[in-house]
């Protein structure tokens, strides 16, 4: 015996196939949470070498357990200065060619997505010095050399310099150290 199923017409089935899309992106890149400015940490430009950040909020708007003191809090990262001082390090290494130095930055293993779809764990520094060349393309060594502090992207997997070539994070360790996560050159 055969049960017939219910009749579900087209657009209704291709609707709740694109709401569940949207709905699945806006769970990977944090859209909607109670901090929207925590998607894409961004500090007023005025502000960069002072490392404070400038509520455009108002304290209604904003929940209480937002630390504003700490643009990076929702990758996990503890103190904000140390973070950028390990990151301008990184984009001066970068812009001097310093393959070995930029290497000390990894929190290993580092993982690289290459444009052609494939991907590889690079497991420590010397295969990082060996691999340099793949892994700090030309357009990797432009987005560090281009990229503000004030216009990181922030969200719960790292921070982000330009359009995802270059992603940081911290270490659970006591204390955190900061560096290179993944590269995508």
């Amino acid at each position: 015996m055969r049960i017939p199923r219910p009749r579900t017409s087209r657009r209704f089935l291709y609707g709740s196939v694109t709401a569940a899309i949207l709905l699945a992106l806006c769970l990977i890149t944090g859209c909607g949470s109670a901090d929207d400015s925590g998607s894409s940490s961004a500090r007023s430009d005025s502000n960069t070498t002072t490392g404070s950040q400038q509520s455009t909020a108002s304290p209604a708007a904003t929940p209480a357990a937002v630390d504003k003191s700490n643009p990076y809090e929702t990758a996990g990262i503890n103190d904000p200065k140390a973070f950028e001082q390990m990151f301008t390090s990184v984009q001066q290494a970068i812009a001097a060619g310093d393959q070995t130095l930029v290497s000390s930055y990894g929190l290993y293993p580092v993982r690289v997505n290459y444009a052609d779809g494939t991907s590889e764990q690079i497991a420590d520094a010397k295969q990082f010095v060996a691999n340099y060349d793949k892994i700090i393309t030309p357009s990797v060594a432009q987005t560090m050399k281009d990229q503000a502090i004030a216009k990181l992207f922030v969200n719960w997997q790292g921070v982000m310099a330009g359009a995802g070539q270059i992603w940081f994070g911290a270490t659970a360790d006591s204390p955190q150290r900061y560096g290179i996560i993944a590269v995508n050159p």
